[in-house]
């Protein structure tokens, strides 16, 4: 009887100290730096202490690269990032490149899928870890789920990057997101579409704009904002020779 006691009063006080750390976390929310990204999340952000799903939906959809913001971001209170590299495909300089600090991420290399899910819940679970990303091809539903219990506790944050395929899946993501490359643009150009979120199926699209060397990120303009732009400045450089041949006002346009 005594034994069964103390188990029970464990187990209060186990549940009585994790309600107490989602409590302090509260609505704690990591910006992408990008408004017009975050508006897709619900309270304006990733949560701390969340999964997000993001499907890729085509070669260079550009999934992993906006992943990789909120990573950034969620570290940079001096916690960890680790990077889930089964296939050996991440590259360390281009992390540095978009302004991570290498002595901050942890790269692991899983030999197999069963190593995969095992570092994905061991880094999960660390609250030293600030976010850990990587690519998931598979995954059922009761590892999903540990997942997702995983980082309620710790408060970190965890990023999947899932195949188009995964779409018809179910998933214990707090948010899953499809991510679009739009071709035929003299920018690179994102479609992100808010698929669903945690409790309800949620919709809303954005188009962004990606600046490859910088790697900012803003709402891209429509055709009509880009043309006036583009008449903007054309007529702001013609003013400009005109002053600068001193033919500023006259009938005839220098040659």
């Amino acid at each position: 009887m005594t034994s069964t006691t103390d188990t029970i009063a464990r187990l209060r006080a186990e549940i009585r100290r994790l309600e107490c750390s989602r409590a302090m976390l509260g609505d704690q929310r990591i910006s992408s730096g990008c408004e017009a990204l975050d508006a897709l999340f619900p309270g304006g952000g990733v949560r701390r202490g969340s999964l997000v799903e993001w499907l890729r939906g085509g070669v260079g959809s550009g999934a992993a690269t906006l992943a990789l913001h909120y990573a950034r971001q969620a570290c940079r209170q001096g916690t960890s990032l680790v990077v889930v590299d089964r296939l050996r495909q991440v590259y360390p300089p281009a992390l540095a490149g978009w302004g991570i600090d290498l002595a901050q991420v942890i790269l692991v290399h899983p030999r197999d899928v069963r190593e995969e899910l095992w570092a994905w819940d061991q880094s999960l679970r660390c609250a030293a870890v600030g976010a850990v990303w990587g690519e998931i091809e598979r995954i059922d539903g009761r590892s999903f789920r540990r997942l997702q219990l995983a980082v309620e506790d710790s408060g970190g944050v965890g990023l999947l990057l899932r195949p188009l395929r995964a779409r018809i899946e179910p998933t214990w993501a707090d948010v899953r997101l499809l991510v679009q490359p739009c071709g035929g643009q003299q920018v690179r150009r994102l479609s992100v579409h808010l698929l669903s979120t945690r409790g309800s199926a949620a919709r809303g699209t954005v188009s962004l704009e990606l600046d490859e060397w910088s790697g900012r990120l803003q709402k891209a303009r429509d055709l009509h904002e880009t043309r006036t732009g583009n008449l903007a400045a054309s007529l702001a450089r013609t003013t400009a020779d005109r002053r600068a041949t001193g033919t500023y006002g006259s009938s005839v346009d220098p040659v």
